[in-house]
């Protein structure tokens, strides 16, 4: 669960970075799924950037009984998005952003899998 400080960060920034959420073997798992998904590049939005580069994004609407819905609808991920927002959490999308040397230089391939939580509506995004 979160602590005082970092529900008080968010409460006064809009957002709160929880590094390492997930632990090592968690991460390796998602990772994994990430790597062989053909599926997540071939739904994949393709945008080109100011450098010449392409960056991906996959995002879906509905978590199903994969690796990712299971991340999206872990218990203790939506615990703590349901203390930020004080009420129960609904999932709007959930997206997939891979980090390659293009767009992040120190990382050969990695992928980011995000909580955005808009203060403003009250709406959580997982």
């Amino acid at each position: 669960m979160l602590t005082d400080d970092e529900i008080a960060q968010y409460q006064r920034d809009g957002y709160l970075v929880k590094a390492h959420f997930f632990d090592d073997e968690e991460s390796k798992i998602l990772l994994a799924e990430a790597k062989q998904d053909a599926e997540l590049d071939k739904n994949a939005v393709h945008r080109g950037d100011a450098d010449g580069g392409v960056s991906k994004l996959t995002v879906w609407n509905h978590p199903v009984d994969d690796v990712y819905g299971m991340f999206s609808r872990s218990e203790r991920l939506v615990g703590c998005v349901e203390q930020l927002l004080g009420e129960e959490a609904y999932h709007y999308h959930s997206k997939v952003f891979p980090l390659t040397s293009h767009n992040c230089p120190s990382v050969q391939l990695s992928c980011c899998l995000g909580v955005t939580i808009e203060k403003s509506s009250r709406r959580c995004i997982l």
